[in-house]
């Protein structure tokens, strides 16, 4: 049987804090804190893909540094499994039109990874062009 998510790399309070701050960064209403910049720096540089996606997120919504946030990614690309990916999907979906082409590149990458979920999400895409999946 296999697990839906690898949340046995991250211990309870650093997935709680990592969630809490990527949160704060797609609501957009407040600032992310230098602890909170550093606490993400830290455990992206562990090599953790579930913090290096979201040190990306920190330079592509607070930073407006693409070149650096892809830098990130695709070090999250090297890590990721497939609900990562999937994950990682859906926060690009949520970003509109402009986000779609990544956003589908990823959940490709899922489901080549054999996220059942992913998988289902193309199947959808194509019986239902016009319709994005909601993150």
């Amino acid at each position: 049987m296999k697990k839906a998510a690898n949340t046995n790399r991250y211990s309870l309070f650093d997935l709680e804090e990592s969630l809490r701050i990527e949160k704060k960064m797609l609501i957009g209403k407040w600032e992310v804190v230098s602890f909170e910049v550093e606490f993400l720096e830290l455990k992206a540089k562990e090599g953790a893909p579930y913090y290096e996606f979201n040190y990306g997120l920190y330079f592509l919504l607070c930073k407006d540094d693409m070149k650096t946030a892809k830098e990130w990614w695709d070090k999250f690309l090297r890590h990721a499994d497939g609900y990562d990916l999937w994950r990682a999907s859906g926060v690009f979906f949520r970003f509109g039109e402009q986000y779609h082409e990544l956003a589908m590149e990823y959940l490709e990458l899922s489901a080549k990874k054999n996220y059942e979920l992913a998988k289902a999400m193309i199947l959808f895409l194509e019986e239902h062009p016009s319709k994005l999946p909601q993150a």
